[in-house]
């Protein structure tokens, strides 16, 4: 007879951590809501019209991109993605629908961020801004609305920011 059990027979236990002077901590597991498999979100989070709000995720690293917009979606926004400012640009002239937020990297080849949020606001004046990058310029945030992030950042600080943002 094997002495391992089943881990589906197995209940669930807290995890626990030593604290300093050997004390025991114990802290639940955190577990994602699913329904068959899949995460579900947090809240569903709707625009004027009463769809889901628009954000438009610009970064030129292709793993942080899908990474964050996977992220975004699972959070029940509607999610436009573009590799950098003129595919962004091209998104948006495309995109017939309002955008709530743009979430931009500052350093980008051919455009930075900051030049595509101010081509952005020039025809779009309530979409919202934050910028992330591991570096920038303090005259870069001069525009009040826009918010910055410091890569590298945790996912639980962007989604704050979207929620100071955009609630």
């Amino acid at each position: 007879m094997s002495s391992a059990k089943n881990q589906s027979e197995t209940p669930r236990k807290k995890k626990v951590r030593r604290a300093p002077g050997n004390q025991r901590r114990e802290r639940p597991e955190r577990k994602a809501a699913t329904a068959g498999g899949r995460m579900q979100p947090d809240r569903q989070p709707t625009g004027t019209t009463g769809g889901p709000k628009t954000i438009l995720m610009v970064d030129d690293e292709g793993s942080v991109r899908e990474m964050l917009c996977a992220f975004l979606r699972h959070q029940g926004y509607a999610v436009l993605e573009a590799g950098d400012g003129s595919e962004a640009l091209a998104i948006c002239a495309r995109h017939g629908g309002r955008i709530d937020l743009i979430v931009t990297d500052v350093m980008m080849p051919q455009m930075r961020g900051t030049e595509l949020a101010e081509r952005l606001l020039s025809s779009r004046p309530q979409t919202k801004v934050i910028f992330i990058s591991g570096y920038i310029r303090g005259h870069d945030l001069m525009d009040p609305r826009v918010t910055f992030l410091r890569k590298p950042f945790q996912i639980e600080d962007l989604a704050q920011k979207i929620h100071q943002l955009l609630d």
